[in-house]
């Protein structure tokens, strides 16, 4: 929780009370205080001892994702009061707040209303968040959501996934492409200003929020034809790389951002079997490791040399591996063998019987039936820190195989 609910803003308030002279027991810096502390994990019982400290929760992401993954295997809140009681959690936290990103609107997308009863909708990534609301995570609730549907006689879940897109389309940057946290313009001559922050001091469309923002858009709805998935379709061929894939902002790297890309392309109509889409999976293939898997090392984010050569390359990984294949899938069915492959990897990598925590390679004791990973998949701010996102080698693998075992069925 806390005023923006990440660790960059409850340092910096901090030190810009100190700086205008307000005492350290004043109540933000209190509270800044304490939101920092929460994050702090003890391993003083591990070898060797030591603590660390998070940059944030991220349960509005976890349980979006998780819900997508579970409906994926054809369970929805009508036939499983779980399922359900997720999608109630996740409505609580719709924001309620319109924040300083309206100024960044249309003048006529302006007039919106925030919440229950409102014209609009929006999430934040963490567990309360009214200030930050963004695009990936309101596209991801609303296309889960959606697909989750309502209890009999509801229609709750569904209502508010439409309040979420008529958001997401009011943030549409003027290039096609979709930012995370405002609507934008990428101004180039920032990211050398000497201080900039994280190498962050603008928030661009990218690929991968683009892609995910476009199949939520169509899952909730919105036609193929709408002007705003044109030019988003538009965006997303532009920036596609000469051998095939997209760059991944907020996850590693290119085969994130690939996967996601494919996605939204696919739903919003373009035939896989366009050569540019083609060029695309013979890439994906052109990866693939010798045990099926696919890996990519957080090193293809640096410039030059340096970072090509790790541009889908590094160790296999059950999180890359179903974002991979998933993309794949979109391609060239379930019938392909780089398909098959790769999710023979991840059947063969499941573990069959708990394991012990072994830090730092595996920190955390796993269950029979999910998967290890030690890599650091998530983005944060390339080039600068990643995230281990603990859900991301369970939900992820999940997904892949209810999604190959739904195309195998339909064949």
């Amino acid at each position: 929780d806390g005023l923006c609910a990440i660790f960059p803003p409850l340092v910096y308030i901090q030190v810009a009370y100190h700086a205008l002279g307000e005492p350290r027991d004043h109540w933000l810096r209190q509270q800044c205080e304490h939101e920092i502390e929460r994050w702090i994990v003890d391993g003083t019982d591990t070898n060797p001892p030591h603590k660390r400290i998070a940059p944030c929760f991220s349960p509005v992401w976890d349980t979006g994702i998780a819900l997508y993954a579970v409906t994926e295997t054809g369970v929805t809140a009508s036939s499983d009061e779980r399922l359900a009681k997720t999608c109630d959690w996740l409505r609580e936290r719709e924001v309620m707040t319109v924040g300083d990103w309206v100024h960044n609107l249309r003048p006529a997308d302006r007039t919106l209303t925030m919440g229950p009863g409102g014209t609009d909708a929006a999430w934040a990534f963490e567990y309360r968040n009214e200030w930050s609301p963004d695009v990936d995570d309101t596209a991801m609730i609303c296309k889960s959501l959606w697909r989750a549907g309502d209890r009999p006689g509801e229609n709750a879940n569904r209502d508010a996934a439409k309040r979420g897109i008529r958001w997401i389309l009011r943030m549409q940057n003027d290039d096609g492409g979709f930012a995370a946290f405002d609507r934008t313009k990428h101004r180039n001559w920032m990211e050398a200003i000497p201080f900039a922050d994280h190498n962050a001091m603008q928030d661009p469309s990218c690929a991968d929020i683009t892609g995910r923002t476009l199949e939520a858009l169509i899952t909730c709805g919105v036609p193929q034809d709408h002007p705003a998935v044109k030019r988003a379709v538009r965006y997303l061929q532009h920036e596609q790389y000469d051998f095939g894939g997209w760059w991944g902002r907020w996850g590693v790297n290119f085969i994130y951002g690939t996967w996601q890309a494919v996605g939204g392309l696919v739903h919003a109509g373009e035939d896989p079997k366009q050569p540019y889409l083609q060029r695309t999976a013979d890439w994906l293939r052109s990866i693939q490791q010798d045990d099926g898997g696919f890996g990519e090392n957080a090193n293809s984010y640096l410039s030059g040399e340096g970072g090509r050569k790790w541009i889908g390359v590094g160790k296999t990984t059950a999180s890359q591996t179903a974002w991979a294949v998933m993309a794949l899938m979109f391609l060239a069915g379930a019938e392909d063998p780089a398909v098959e492959r790769a999710i023979h990897f991840l059947c063969n990598n499941q573990l069959k019987h708990p394991a012990p925590a072994n830090f730092p390679e595996h920190p955390l004791e796993e269950p029979a039936g999910s998967w290890q990973e030690s890599e650091f998949t998530g983005g944060g701010f390339p080039k600068v820190f990643y995230l281990r996102y603990h859900l991301y080698r369970h939900y992820f693998p999940q997904m892949a195989l209810a999604r190959y075992t739904n195309l195998v069925s339909d064949n």
